[in-house]
């Protein structure tokens, strides 16, 4: 029972240290974010994340894993779409490492020129390209993409959000397009704590994600929808 205490202390503390260093030492101006058109939000936010130190995102990161990982939704799924990650933003390659060893199949995107998105499966031995947007992305040669709504998680990365689950991404529309047709299965959004905005103003075409994980907090569509 101690040691349970002082586990869930430390886990306590480091989210609290977490939210001070994003706070006093990356010195973003969240404030002033309520008032910066979208596309200020998004160099603004990129910028910071592009900056961060590997330590804050190996630790950023690490503690949404954990979050994850403790979810009823990752323990019975069996298919997940992930991402690879880019210029800061939060690295899944532990849950691609869990999903592996209990024999749960992955995916990554491939992005296609009409601005929408196919998946592939991978694996350790997958090889991989640069696409056009500088993003590793599986080689598929022969192998058919998979049904989007045969995943039982899509993991989405993000530039931004709000607590109502809205989602600012990089403002190309490639999972907003890939989503509309997507029905079956949880989507989740992971950020950092300091990319989330007061309030992002959806526009017909966005698709809102399930839930957003930040390395402090869960955040829920306050509008769920049966995504099983």
């Amino acid at each position: 029972m101690r040691d349970s205490y002082i586990s869930f202390s430390l886990s306590r503390c480091n989210s609290f240290l977490l939210l001070l260093y994003t706070f006093y030492t990356l010195k973003l101006e969240l404030f002033s974010l309520f008032y910066m058109d979208d596309k200020t939000v998004r160099h603004t936010i990129r910028r910071t994340r592009a900056g961060l130190s590997q330590s804050y995102i190996q630790q950023s990161s690490s503690a949404i894993t954990d979050t994850i990982l403790a979810m009823p939704e990752w323990k019975s799924g069996k298919s997940f779409a992930f991402y690879r990650s880019i210029q800061g933003e939060i690295s899944l390659h532990k849950l691609w490492q869990e999903a592996y060893v209990n024999d749960q199949k992955c995916a990554l995107p491939y992005t296609l020129k009409n601005h929408t998105l196919e998946f592939y499966p991978f694996t350790p031995t997958t090889g991989f390209k640069r696409s056009r947007l500088g993003i590793l992305e599986p080689k598929h040669e022969n192998i058919p993409p998979i049904d989007i709504n045969s995943f039982d998680i899509i993991f989405i990365p993000l530039v931004a959000f709000d607590s109502s689950c809205n989602r600012m991404g990089m403002g190309l529309g490639y999972y907003d397009r890939t989503l509309q047709d997507h029905w079956r299965g949880l989507r989740i959004g992971v950020a950092y704590d300091f990319q989330r905005v007061p309030q992002i103003v959806a526009k017909e075409w966005d698709v809102p994600v399930d839930r957003v994980i930040t390395p402090t907090q869960v955040f829920k569509n306050p509008k769920p929808r049966d995504y099983r």
